[in-house]
C-alpha cells in the first residue's frame, strides 16, 4: 500500500498542477413568457439551449415548451461554461441573456421574453437623431450618426415589404449619394445588413422598446462645396447636428445655438433642429468653403475637356447643307 500511495500521490498534484477544472452536472429551466397583450399560446414553442465554453458552443439541447411555458435540461457545469436559451415563436427566434454554469451549483433558471409579430413597420419612429460632422484635410467629410430606435408597440416588427432575395426591409435607412466606407455598431450588426448605392436596410426584426444604434461613413468633395441631402425614413422626433468644420462653412441651418467640445482640437457648431421631421422630409444643408479632392478634381477637368472634343468631334462630322 506504501508504493501504491507514492505511485498515486505525484498523479494527484499533476492533476492538481495542470489546472484540470471540476465539472458536475444541474438542471437548467428555460421559462417562455409572451410579452404581447392577447398574443399567442408560447405552449409548444422550440427551445434551445447552447452551452459556451470560451466562446465555442460544446452542447446543445432542444426541447419544446410545456403548458406552463417550461423547458427543462440537464446540464454539464465547469468554470468559464455558459448557457444562452433560444426560442422559436411565430417563426421568429428569440434569445435569453448568458447564464454562468458555475461548478457545485445544481439548479440553473432563465426567461425568454417571446412576442407576437407585425409586419407594419410604419408603426417605427425615431427618437432623438444626433449628426456629427468632421472635416478631414478639407476635401474629405466623416460622418456619424447616433439613432435613436423606437417601437412603441408589444410586438416584434417586420416588414411586408420584401427585396429580391424575399428578406424583409425592415429598417430602411437613406443616406446622402456618394457616401462610402458605411460602419455599424451598437444595435445594427452587419450581417444582417443589405447596402446599397441609396444607404442600407436591416433584415432583423425590431422588438419592443428603445434602441441606441450608431454608424459612420465618408463623404468626397468633388468640388468647393457639399450639398447634404439626408431623407428621412421614419417620423423623427428631434435632430442635433454637430459640425467640426475647419475653415469650411455650414449654410442653411442658421446660426448655431451654442458650442460643443468634442475632443481637445477645439470646439465645434451645435445646431439643434426641434422641428419634427416626416418620412417624406430630408435633413438638408450646404458646406462651402471646402476643397476639391485634388484626385477628383482632376478627373472632373479631363471629363469636361473630353467631353468638349466629342462635342467638337461629332459637330464637325454633321452633314453639311448643299
Amino acid at each position: 500500500m506504501r508504493h501504491l500511495a507514492v505511485v498515486l500521490l505525484p498523479l494527484i498534484v499533476l492533476g492538481i498542477c495542470s489546472g484540470q477544472e471540476p465539472t458536475g452536472t444541474g438542471i437548467f429551466s428555460v421559462k417562455v413568457v409572451s410579452g404581447t397583450a392577447g398574443g399567442s399560446s408560447v405552449a409548444g414553442a422550440e427551445v434551445m439551449l447552447s452551452v459556451y465554453d470560451k466562446n465555442t458552443e460544446i452542447d446543445f439541447k432542444s426541447g419544446v415548451a410545456g403548458a406552463d411555458g417550461t423547458s427543462s435540461f440537464e446540464v454539464t457545469t465547469g468554470i468559464g461554461s455558459v448557457a444562452v436559451a433560444r426560442v422559436k415563436h411565430n417563426d421568429m427566434l428569440f434569445s435569453s441573456s448568458a447564464v454562468e454554469l458555475r461548478p457545485g451549483q445544481k439548479n440553473f433558471s432563465t426567461a425568454v421574453m417571446v412576442y407576437d409579430v407585425s409586419e407594419d413597420n410604419s408603426v417605427l419612429k425615431i427618437g432623438q437623431h444626433q449628426i456629427i460632422i468632421r472635416v478631414y484635410q478639407n476635401y474629405t467629410i466623416a460622418v456619424e450618426e447616433y439613432i435613436q430606435i423606437v417601437n412603441p408597440t408589444d410586438r416584434a416588427v417586420t416588414s411586408s415589404r420584401k427585396d429580391d432575395d424575399g428578406h424583409p426591409v425592415v429598417l430602411e435607412v437613406l443616406l446622402p449619394k456618394g457616401y462610402r466606407d458605411l460602419q455599424c455598431k451598437d444595435y445594427f450588426q452587419m450581417q444582417a445588413l443589405v447596402l446599397g448605392d441609396k444607404g442600407f436596410y436591416d433584415i432583423m426584426a425590431v422588438p419592443p422598446g428603445k434602441y441606441d444604434a450608431s454608424f459612420s461613413y465618408m463623404l468626397d468633395v468633388d468640388w468647393s462645396k457639399l450639398n447634404f441631402v439626408r431623407p428621412v425614413s421614419y417620423p423623427t422626433s428631434n435632430v442635433i447636428v454637430i459640425a467640426k468644420l475647419a475653415d469650411a462653412k455650414l449654410d442653411g441651418l442658421g446660426e448655431p445655438q451654442s458650442k460643443v467640445t468634442m475632443d481637445t482640437a477645439g470646439d465645434s457648431n451645435y445646431y439643434v433642429l426641434s422641428e419634427k421631421f416626416e418620412p417624406d422630409q430630408a435633413i438638408k444643408f450646404e458646406m462651402t468653403g471646402l476643397k476639391a479632392n485634388p484626385e477628383k478634381k482632376l478627373v472632373i477637368i479631363f471629363s469636361v475637356i473630353f467631353s468638349i472634343l466629342a462635342l467638337s468631334v461629332l459637330y464637325r462630322m454633321r452633314p453639311k447643307k448643299k
